[in-house]
């Protein structure tokens, strides 16, 4: 069965698998199937689709002339398990640009990767937010995305006992002066190091540093040392673009919803991430020029980049190192 989306890049990192050129108008009319099972092409998923075709083939279709697809005529022009997974992500992905979607698409999904022969749990987890079932959703989702390495990540440097602190400390009850002491000493780093960076990079955004009081659990310094290693902003378009750089880096092809995370936040406006301090909010990103060209270039950037951000990188190993070095040294291009 199709159990992955992702190909290996260069440094064996996760990288988008690019369609023979023969099966490219069958894909597309696929995703047109999809996007408009409940109406009208809506303007994210037609930007989101114009974007694929730019990055993977390099031409576009003419999206108002391409007739509706079957399934079974899909599956006869398309091989392989990893092309067919990630169309099925790729619908998956259409259906969540303009909040929740019907169960009109969902149910078109679910013929379509039956007929792929995907069997992931992609679509189900779909499924429950369509059907309201938001905890199980979230559980789903989660499970499927890199906060999972996050929480593993804490469990197995801190234990138990203080992980259940950090969540304290998440939700405002208690805090950690001792740890929150040694992230404000990173103001006398020298400039340009990573570590002071991320130091501004809490002042700037009027975000609590480990240990403080409502601070996110310190395995999520990982995120935040993604934000300025990839330039990306802390707004939900830049949020967006760097659950996309995050997926790229990442070499554990069953976080396929790394990157939708962005889009579950700020498209359905749907709390998934495990942290009450970040709001929710409906913003129609891919609505908006260029974002989806750079939710695309985002994850070829990341899986170019040489660490799993989530799992290979000790911050505090390298928190003295100038930002520009750990660039060059983990080559993280320009956007």
């Amino acid at each position: 069965m199709g159990r992955a989306s992702w190909n290996f890049g260069p440094g064996g990192l996760m990288e988008l698998v690019r369609p023979s050129p023969e099966s490219v108008p069958f894909v597309v009319r696929a995703m047109k199937t999809v996007a408009t099972a409940a109406g009208p092409l809506h303007p994210g998923a037609r930007r989101l689709l114009e974007a694929a075709q730019d990055f993977l083939v390099g031409q576009r279709l003419d999206l108002e002339g391409l007739a509706p697809i079957t399934p079974e005529e899909l599956a006869r022009h398309v091989s392989g398990d990893a092309v067919r997974a990630q169309i099925v992500h790729g619908m998956i992905t259409l259906s969540l640009v303009d909040g929740i979607p019907p169960r009109a698409q969902t149910d078109v999904m679910h013929a379509f990767a039956r007929a792929l022969g995907v069997d992931d749990g992609g679509v189900e987890t779909i499924e429950k937010l369509v059907d309201g079932h938001l905890a199980t959703f979230r559980w789903c989702f989660l499970r499927r995305a890199h906060l999972r390495d996050f929480a593993a990540s804490q469990l197995r440097q801190e234990g138990i006992l203080a992980t259940i602190r950090s969540v304290a400390t998440t939700f405002g009850i208690t805090e950690d002066p001792k740890l929150a002491a040694r992230y404000a000493g990173l103001a006398d780093l020298p400039s340009g190091t990573l570590g002071r960076e991320l130091h501004l990079y809490y002042l700037r955004n009027q975000f609590p540093w480990p240990g403080q009081r409502r601070a996110a659990p310190e395995a999520i310094v990982a995120h935040d040392v993604t934000h300025l290693l990839s330039g990306y902003g802390t707004d939900p378009i830049g949020e967006t673009l760097v659950a996309a750089f995050t997926a790229g880096t990442q070499r554990d092809a069953s976080r396929f919803f790394t990157p939708l995370i962005g889009l579950v936040m700020f498209s359905t406006g749907v709390h998934v991430i495990p942290n009450p301090n970040v709001p929710a909010m409906h913003v129609d990103a891919f609505s908006q020029p260029d974002v989806a060209k750079r939710w695309f270039r985002a994850i070829e950037r990341g899986s170019r980049v040489s660490k799993d951000l989530t799992r290979d990188v000790d911050f505090w190993s390298v928190a003295a190192v100038p930002l520009d070095e750990l660039r060059r040294r983990w080559n993280v291009a320009p956007e």
